[in-house]
């Protein structure tokens, strides 16, 4: 088993290597020359499946009103305290 870790290591080196070289040009010459591959390599990129979860489903108005009220204290107390760090007038770097 040593030897196909060894060769699949290898091979993925290589193919690392290519596709820094010429990897963005085979794209575009695959979706201008090829739609269809283009299309279904892209699909084979993609997660087989999505889970939606619903963390406030079954919660009442009043609960989800509670949850609401707390994120917008958190999120004064947030920015009073990224005002603390600037200087007033002084404006963030990004």
């Amino acid at each position: 088993m040593g030897s196909r870790d060894a060769i699949n290591r290898r091979f993925l080196n290589a193919l690392s290597k290519d596709f820094e070289v010429h990897g963005e040009t085979s794209i575009r010459e695959m979706r201008e020359k090829d739609v269809v591959r283009y299309v279904l390599c892209v699909a084979a990129l993609l997660p087989k499946e999505v889970v939606i979860t619903r963390p406030l489903e079954g919660l009442s108005d009043d609960e989800l009103a509670a949850i609401a009220e707390q994120l917008r204290s958190g999120l004064g107390a947030a920015s009073l305290r990224l005002g603390d760090r600037h200087p007033q007038g002084a404006e963030a770097s990004h």
